[in-house]
């Protein structure tokens, strides 16, 4: 429906009628609710203060003057929650969104999340395509593992989370990492193509731009910047969460496996390292930390896991399922977890 058309039908009632009918398959509705679910269930979009007057009133002399009166409406309605938003989000949302909201069934996802998460900002287009933060289970922190691992934030000029993985990840993050940000943000992303510079190929790469997602990764579970020192987020640790944490590492982090079948980690950051294996040895795993030294004089850290330990995980990464393939392994067989309660293993291949 558009406004503008709406306002050249000024004095015109029928045609008005008309209008809406063709438009909407009604040209009536008996209450500003009513007319709200009707836009609604047509396109959220549709919920304005002109298109629900257009419905409500029959008198069309003054199209302004009656998207006013909604207004009235709304402000009347919706001050005191509007207010509350104020104090806790620190920016005023038109009255309009909180009936659109209603009217859609989705809820302010930022209100949800502020009962789990005291710290997070939110900014207009958070609220607009509904941003939402997760509950932190097996899934989320598998997701949470990438941020971890291979995430960077950038607060400069817009709010965002640049998430890159090796040349052979593409398929990893076009399907898996897509579908988790989908479903645990509710945010469609994009993987871009990063040439690598002296090289024949390419690096996957996808860019979170959310202040409500950058600001809880920093302020709610610490998330390192700069990624120096770097230590796990900072949440309450069940086994769920450590497990969830750990199988994403070594989907985000673990290189090609080797022709035996081990597999390594690699980074710069040897405290990081440290409470990877730390995290490994609880839940079961006995891992190396090896040492790579460059000409240079700069180090780099290997944590390594033995072939036999790589047959005890839960492998997501394409990569890695393919490599077990090749090296004469099932990838596919259920395989018993290392935390000693005989707990068969799940893949989550996809959301």
């Amino acid at each position: 429906m558009s406004r503008k058309r709406l306002q050249e039908l000024t004095g015109k009632p029928k045609e008005k009628d008309r209008y809406i009918m063709d438009q909407l398959g009604m040209s009536k509705a008996g209450s500003l609710d009513e007319a709200a679910r009707i836009l609604g269930d047509m396109d959220p979009k549709f919920v304005t203060e002109m298109n629900l007057s257009a419905l409500i009133f029959s008198d069309w002399a003054d199209p302004v003057s009656n998207a006013k009166k909604v207004h009235r409406q709304l402000k009347k309605r919706y001050s005191e929650i509007r207010e509350g938003f104020l104090t806790q989000f620190g920016f005023k949302l038109p009255y309009i969104e909180f009936l659109r909201r209603e009217a859609t069934g989705r809820g302010l996802n930022c209100l949800k999340a502020r009962e789990k998460y005291k710290n997070f900002e939110v900014s207009r287009e958070d609220i607009q395509r509904g941003i939402s933060l997760p509950d932190l289970n097996y899934e989320s922190c598998l997701l949470l593992a990438g941020y971890w691992g291979k995430a960077n934030l950038n607060f400069t000029n817009r709010y965002t989370v640049q998430l890159s993985g090796g040349q052979h990840d593409f398929d990893f993050y076009r399907n898996w990492v897509r579908n988790a940000i989908k479903k645990l943000h509710n945010l469609d992303v994009e993987v871009e193509s990063v040439p690598i510079m002296g090289y024949e190929a390419e690096t996957p790469r996808i860019c979170i731009h959310s202040r409500a997602i950058a600001t809880w990764l920093k302020y709610d579970l610490t998330f390192p910047k700069p990624k120096q020192n770097v230590n796990l987020p900072d949440i309450d640790w069940d086994e769920e969460r450590k497990q969830g944490f750990f199988d994403g590492i070594i989907a985000f982090m673990g290189g090609s496996l080797g022709k035996s079948g081990d597999l390594a980690l690699h980074d710069r950051d040897l405290h990081f390292i440290k409470n990877l294996a730390h995290l490994g040895k609880e839940l079961g795993y006995s891992p190396n930390i090896v040492v790579e030294r460059f000409e240079e004089k700069s180090e780099s850290y290997r944590l390594y896991f033995s072939p036999r330990e790589v047959k005890q995980m839960n492998l997501i990464n394409p990569k890695h399922s393919r490599s077990l393939t090749f090296s004469g392994i099932n990838p596919e067989a259920k395989i018993k977890n290392k935390n000693g309660r005989g707990k068969e293993s799940v893949v989550p291949q996809s959301f």
